[in-house]
């Protein structure tokens, strides 16, 4: 049997933020607010990352008067907040319409040079503590 499950692949890079989404599409009823929320969610769930709420994120950026539209702006923001990355993403295509479907552009800045390390192991204790009261097995829930 094999533990399959997600973890952090860059050891060390563990503070992480995110500023709202771009709107690329042409669908003018797009939030980058809701699809950066949506992210943050869903990163949050990752053992191994800290992730700064994009409220915070936001109110960065209109204290410093950044326009988020330049790697110098983005790492101006990780150096802002003292995290390790800032995601800043874009929503290049978007239906909402059966079949939904989405485009995205996602992009990671930091000042430092990380190695990204795949198949990093997954450590049962990790999985636990980012999902307790749940039993996990490779064929069914239980």
């Amino acid at each position: 049997m094999f533990d399959v499950g997600v973890t952090n692949p860059v050891n060390g890079l563990t503070t992480v933020a995110i500023a709202p989404f771009f709107n690329l599409s042409e669908e003018r009823s797009v939030d980058g607010r809701r699809f950066a929320q949506a992210y943050f969610t869903e990163l949050q769930k990752t053992p191994g990352f800290q992730v700064v709420p994009v409220g915070i994120v936001e109110q960065a950026i209109h204290d410093h008067k950044l326009e988020m539209n330049s790697r110098d702006d983005a790492l101006k923001l990780v150096e802002i907040l003292h995290v390790d990355a800032i995601v800043v993403g874009a929503i290049t295509d978007y239906s909402p319409y059966y079949p939904p479907r989405i485009g995205m552009q996602v992009s990671w800045y930091s000042p430092r040079e990380w190695t990204f390390a795949p198949g990093v192991p997954v450590f049962v204790y990790l999985r636990q503590r980012a999902t307790p009261r749940r039993k996990w097995s490779l064929w069914k829930d239980k």
